[in-house]
């Protein structure tokens, strides 16, 4: 009733109606309407400023069935509070379980919608936390965000959109750990000798032996057991 140029016009109608007729309950309401107005302006105008929204992945890559913690932070860092706050967040689809959350459809094909509608004091930072467990595999977007507030009769409203994206990256579970140990092979009969055997041509007795050259002489060799 009191957006725009109509409502300027309807609050200067009922004010110069009261001063015309002399009607003091009629002045009142041109008052306090003139006055909703203003705060409905100036809430309007500034509810904006200073007002920080940040996404947070715990990990960005998980394994299938892993849980990630995911952390969304607003920041009001002006004296003016805000009555209300709706942030609409992109979120997966298919393939990730948001908990707890209020999650609905997107007009992007695959996505979803994260809802969250909360107030917002003066100087003050609020986060909300969620558990995201990883159903598929791939690589899935989070983002982009938007941010609706306004006055607190809803009179007038502004909104943001924030076009910044995370990722988490979903992968199949790899075997890290050693393999089990192998049993030793049982030892055959032939192998298990004290001693190894010495061959015929490498040993010989400690006398001496007599070789004759072809020349009819007799060379005596000594060899010693190894």
């Amino acid at each position: 009733m009191l957006r725009g140029e109509v409502g300027l016009y309807v609050i200067g109608g009922v004010l110069v109606a009261s001063l015309l007729v002399r009607e003091a309950q009629l002045l009142v309401v041109g008052l306090i309407l003139a006055l909703v107005a203003a705060v409905s302006w100036i809430w309007q105008r500034y509810c904006l400023v200073g007002l920080g929204y940040r996404r947070s992945l715990g990990q960005q890559r998980a394994v299938f069935g892993e849980e990630v913690s995911l952390t969304l932070e607003i920041v009001n860092d002006k004296p003016l509070p805000l009555a209300w706050l709706e942030i609409e967040d992109t979120v997966p689809g298919v393939g990730l379980r948001l908990a707890p959350a209020h999650v609905g459809p997107s007009h992007i094909p695959g996505r979803r919608l994260l809802g969250i509608l909360l107030s917002v004091r003066w100087y003050e930072r609020v986060r909300r936390h969620y558990r995201v467990t990883c159903q598929a595999r791939g690589l899935h977007a989070f983002g982009p965000a938007t941010l609706r507030t306004g006055d607190v009769f809803g009179l007038a409203a502004q909104e943001i959109e924030i076009p910044g994206e995370d990722y988490l990256l979903a992968a199949r579970a790899v075997c890290t750990g050693k393999p089990p140990p192998v049993p030793p092979a049982r030892r055959s009969r032939s192998s298990c000798s004290s001693r190894p055997r010495r061959s015929a041509s490498t040993s010989c007795s400690t006398s001496a032996l007599a070789v004759r050259t072809g020349r009819g002489r007799a060379t005596t060799l000594k060899c010693s057991k190894r």
